[in-house]
């Protein structure tokens, strides 16, 4: 049996989950810094409700927020009526884009190897564009005068499954205005994920392309949650329930996390239906450089 302590704690997290004040965004990170069995408790009681994630933080050690990022990914993704099925295409696209070291020398090889990272990240759309037409002429012959029906399904279509090139072009403006060219600012990914400096520099590098892996996922959020059945009303906000989070790739996470969403609350950008839930000791800032908007060099 939860103890009073236990449901009180559940208490406030379906509130952070749900809580929408005017003029005020939703929170990024709830901390509980005891470390005891409350997460699992959490886990327990959300996931028949909400796509939710128990992670264990200390088994991420070296460079750890894609691999711990990924382990989200994948728990979030996870069948959980009534939602539907999360997808994310934007953080499958980066982390394909910076598996491997690109040479972006010779810019036409490094064209062709986005485009293949692209491809092997989505699968074909599961309906094509013949059928759409041939769907929309069968209508067209049952209700004559119906001549804008084939335009209405393709449009309908597109807006159900969206083109690779919608995701691609994501990376030009991540949902900020920016005005950048997405090849180029994938290179630069790229290049932060396999940095030629050592020292400080690499690290500098690797926070950055961590900071680009976490907008693309929060963008996935953004997207899922601003269509279909989960705009229609209030829903759960996804959680990711951080066990052992003053480990360091806790700390890092939490970090660029934090980093990330306050620079979109800057740019006044809808906040992304996510919740870290951290345990352990207080969690003091992580090294850090200065963040501002990575832009393309």
């Amino acid at each position: 049996m939860p103890t009073d302590d236990t449901t009180a704690a559940i208490r406030e997290l379906r509130d952070q989950l749900t809580a929408r004040k005017p003029g005020e965004p939703p929170p990024k990170v709830l901390a509980f810094p005891e470390r005891t069995d409350l997460l699992r408790d959490f886990h327990d009681k959300l996931r028949r409700r909400a796509p939710v994630a128990l992670i264990n933080c200390q088994e991420f050690t070296e460079d750890p927020v894609p691999d711990l990022l990924t382990e989200i990914k994948r728990q979030l993704m996870q069948r959980c009526e009534p939602y539907p099925r999360l997808q994310f295409r934007r953080l499958e696209f980066a982390l394909a884009v910076i598996e491997q070291s690109i040479n972006f020398r010779n810019h036409r090889a490094a064209q062709r190897q986005i485009k293949q990272a692209a491809k092997s990240t989505f699968a074909p759309n599961p309906v094509s564009n013949t059928a759409v037409a041939e769907g929309g002429a069968v209508l067209g012959q049952v209700a004559p005068g119906a001549g804008g029906i084939p335009a209405l399904l393709a449009g309908l279509y597109q807006a159900r499954f969206p083109t690779l090139y919608s995701f691609y072009k994501w990376f030009g403006h991540r949902d900020i205005g920016a005005l950048d060219e997405p090849l180029d600012y994938l290179a630069n990914l790229n290049l932060w994920a396999h940095p030629r400096v050592t020292g400080p520099a690499r690290d500098v590098e690797l926070r950055r392309r961590d900071r680009a892996l976490i907008a693309a996922f929060l963008g996935d959020l953004r997207f899922a949650y601003g269509r279909g059945r989960l705009a229609k009303q209030q829903w759960y906000s996804c959680v990711a329930l951080l066990r052992n989070a003053d480990a360091h790739a806790g700390r890092s996470f939490v970090a660029r996390l934090t980093e990330v969403t306050d620079r979109l609350d800057r740019a006044e950008v809808d906040p992304a239906p996510f919740l870290a839930v951290t345990d352990g000791e207080p969690l003091e800032p992580a090294p850090d450089d200065h963040p501002r908007e990575e832009r393309p060099r």
